[in-house]
């Protein structure tokens, strides 16, 4: 395994300057285009969440979930998100009342592979999985 700074043979050396350039270009390329893309896009994304909002509203205004047209159906999907104003109260309030289902269960990457280098073993039922990855900076 090499060494963080590590020698390289000038070989080896010039060869991998070559791939950090061609890495970077690119990198930046991609960049460009998602924005480019993003430019492009957001004029329909925009046209999409009115129609979108009309519909809604005519929905709404009719009290009804759904509605069957010639062109295809809509309908109303809620969807909720739940986040923490007092995650303190929240946690205290799952461990008295034994409401742990209201918690997704998963764990912490950083927490675990702390806890594994401290004593040796990850924490009973826990799979660690680590992917390397490359970094280049220009």
């Amino acid at each position: 395994m090499a060494r963080a700074n590590g020698k390289l043979p000038k070989a080896d050396l010039e060869r991998i300057d070559q791939w950090v350039a061609k890495y970077i270009a690119l990198r930046t390329r991609m960049k460009e285009l998602e924005e480019y893309y993003d430019a492009y896009m957001k004029p329909y994304k925009e046209m999409k969440e009115q129609i979108a909002g009309h519909m809604l509203e005519i929905l709404d205004n009719a009290g009804i979930e759904s509605a069957r047209t010639e062109q295809g159906t809509v309908y109303i999907s809620p969807r909720s998100t739940a986040s923490l104003s007092d995650p303190d109260a929240f946690m205290e309030f799952v461990a008295e009342n034994n409401l742990y289902e209201l918690m997704d269960r998963r764990a912490n990457s950083v927490a675990c592979r702390e806890f594994a280098a401290e004593r040796g073993q990850l924490p009973p039922g826990v799979k660690l999985n680590t992917v390397r990855t490359i970094g280049v900076r220009a």
